[in-house]
């Protein structure tokens, strides 16, 4: 559950952050448009908690980290795949949908998960762990996917007869927007080998508490007999 935390966020982060520069860079959009295109964030990002809360007692664990992290891949792919002429309404709105689904699954049902197995005097320190491994998987899936990033956009730009600065300001459109692309890919490639490792968490079963009891009606409806009118 550690592992899939960490390269869940490697997706969930490094979509976030090349998006933002995409819309802010690449499509010189300012800082209060580039906001407003990811407020779905924020809308998803309620309903999705709300509905772990109701099915975290009552649906496999399994079922619940691959649906998270599958749909944040999905994110990764309308801007791995997008054009210089894209629709915001056919890209960028339905990915920042998906894109928190990840995230919020993951972290809710990992957290209760870690309760779950550990000692109560362990819970703290597992914790702890767990955030830092969300943590890590930002620091890693952010330097990786730059490295990608850069790589690329060197390369395009070479293609096309231009050497690129150290700042890549002069790079050319097309190498810029293949180089997110490539980004995005790579954020991506995150996100399925988080699904990938979710399937050995076969077998664990539900995690959450399914809630009180109901009181048996049986019980409580039960036929008097002599010796109850007795007493």
């Amino acid at each position: 559950m550690q592992i899939i935390a960490c390269v869940n966020w490697c997706c969930f982060m490094s979509w976030g952050f090349w998006v933002q520069l995409f819309y802010q860079d690449y499509q010189q959009l300012s800082p209060i448009l580039t906001m407003v295109r990811m407020l779905p964030m924020f809308v998803t990002g309620l309903l999705c908690n709300v509905v772990i809360a109701l099915v975290i007692g009552h649906v496999d664990v399994l079922f619940i980290i691959v649906t998270g992290t599958l749909l944040t891949s999905v994110a990764n792919i309308f801007f791995a795949v997008i054009k210089s002429d894209a629709s915001y309404w056919g890209f960028g709105f339905p990915s920042a949908i998906l894109s928190v689904f990840g995230a919020d699954f993951v972290f809710a049902t990992g957290t209760i998960f870690i309760a779950k197995i550990c000692l109560p005097h362990e819970q703290s320190v597992a914790g702890a762990l767990f955030q830092t491994m969300t943590q890590l998987g930002t620091a890693f899936g952010l330097a990786i996917t730059t490295i990608v990033f850069n790589r690329v956009l060197a390369s395009q730009s070479r293609d096309l007869g231009v050497a690129v600065n150290d700042a890549g300001t002069n790079a050319p459109r097309p190498a810029q927007l293949k180089a997110y692309q490539a980004a995005e890919w790579a954020a991506f490639a995150f996100g399925i080998l988080g699904m990938s490792l979710a399937f050995f968490l076969h077998g664990v079963g539900i995690v959450g508490h399914p809630g009180p009891a109901k009181p048996s009606t049986d019980e409580n409806e039960k036929t008097l007999t002599p010796d109850d009118e007795k007493v």
